[in-house]
C-alpha cells in the first residue's frame, strides 16, 4: 500500500501547484525565495505599525504630544526595506 495521500505525476498541474504552495519551483530548479506583492507590502506596514505603535506608546508614557510617533514609523519603515532587501535582493 502506498500510503493514504493523492499520488500525483511530478509534472501534473497538481504537482505544479502544490510545488508553488510549498514555495518551491515545480521544475525544481531554482530555491531561492521569490517576493511577492503581498510579502513585500506586509512587511513594510507590519514595521510602520508595530514600530509605529511603540512610538505612540513611548509619547503617552512619557506625556510627548508626537515625538517618537514619528521616530517610530520611520525606524518601521527602515526595517522593513532592510528585511526585503535582506531576503529577496542579496539572495
Amino acid at each position: 500500500m502506498r500510503g493514504r495521500g493523492v499520488v500525483c505525476e511530478p509534472d501534473s498541474p497538481t504537482a505544479m501547484f502544490r510545488s508553488e504552495m510549498n514555495g518551491r519551483s515545480g521544475a525544481g530548479g531554482n530555491d531561492a525565495p521569490r517576493a511577492n506583492a503581498v510579502t513585500v507590502v506586509s512587511y513594510l506596514l507590519g514595521g510602520l505599525a508595530f514600530w509605529g505603535g511603540l512610538g505612540w506608546l513611548a509619547d503617552r508614557m512619557l506625556g510627548f504630544a508626537t515625538l517618537f510617533l514619528p521616530i517610530g514609523m520611520l525606524l518601521g519603515l527602515a526595517g522593513g526595506i532592510y528585511l526585503i532587501i535582506a531576503q529577496y535582493v542579496r539572495s
